[in-house]
């Protein structure tokens, strides 16, 4: 593992100087096959900040925005690669950076591509059953699906492999199939709170896309802003789609779910030394 790493920072360190690469070379030096350069690119370094042209690689000529992106394309390969606590805390993180960053994020767009893999995933968490699919070529059986998140304006399925939790990507998941073995998913015991936002007209579209939760009710003021009104009972995966789109919604009730969202705020500014 560290061996793999060491190869991956030199790379993206030559890159990062301007250098063009070439896979049969890059092989040769660190003394590994073209297959396994190849995979480095596409699934450890995947990235559209990364240009491909035959068998050589470089990097965009590149603003700082760019250099951002990359950065965050990185690091969210490798918290797929790592998986358990880890990730989770990546993809938090991430989501609170995008709320910062910008001002609105357009929802779901790959959304048309993953419906047979939605539908796989529901039918298994409403029959309790394992789930079997490929993701980057890499073959998982058995894995006990836990929910499916938004993150960054992507589909995540967060699912249980063997003695950890990992996430992944569902438009990269592919030949996914109901298993045949039931398993007692863990579910929300967490009684079900009656929940208030009210979305300032930015935001107005990605709310309207999106259900938040049951009996749903939209209220539209003449300024597009709206108040949604709805029973959650999946408190994490709410958070994370607010904090996505933070200053554009904001909690109006309960007063406990708006704390915990000032909290997160609060702890990633520190983290970051943002004063």
């Amino acid at each position: 593992m560290g061996e793999k790493f060491q190869r991956l920072a030199h790379i993206l360190d030559r890159l990062y100087r301007g250098e063009e690469l070439r896979i049969g070379e890059l092989a040769k030096e660190y003394n590994t096959s073209t297959k396994t350069i190849q995979r480095d690119f596409k699934e450890k370094l995947k990235s559209s900040m990364i240009v491909r042209e035959g068998n050589r690689f470089r990097l965009k000529v590149s603003k700082k925005e760019q250099r951002d992106a990359l950065v965050l394309d990185i690091l969210e390969n490798l918290a797929q690669s790592i998986g358990g606590v880890f990730a989770k805390d990546v993809y938090e993180i991430l989501a609170q950076y995008q709320a910062l960053k910008t001002s609105f994020v357009p929802p779901l767009m790959n959304f048309p591509l993953c419906i047979h893999q939605i539908f796989k995933i529901q039918e298994a968490l409403s029959k309790k059953r394992t789930l079997d699919f490929f993701y980057h070529q890499e073959e998982y059986k058995k894995l006990s699906p836990v929910a499916i998140y938004v993150i960054r304006g992507s589909l995540y399925l967060y699912a249980q492999d063997q003695s950890e939790k990992r996430f992944f990507r569902i438009e990269d998941m592919t030949q996914c199939k109901l298993g045949k073995t039931r398993v007692a998913i863990q579910e929300a015991h967490k009684q079900e709170q009656l929940v208030w936002l009210f979305v300032y007209p930015q935001a107005s579209k990605y709310a309207q896309s999106i259900h938040w939760g049951e009996n749903q009710r939209l209220i539209e003021d003449k300024d597009k802003s709206l108040i949604v009104e709805f029973y959650c009972n999946c408190e994490e995966s709410l958070i994370e789609a607010i904090l996505s789109q933070i200053p554009h919604i904001v909690v109006l009730e309960p007063q406990s779910l708006k704390e915990k969202i000032e909290e997160r705020i609060l702890s990633y500014i520190q983290r970051c030394g943002i004063s």
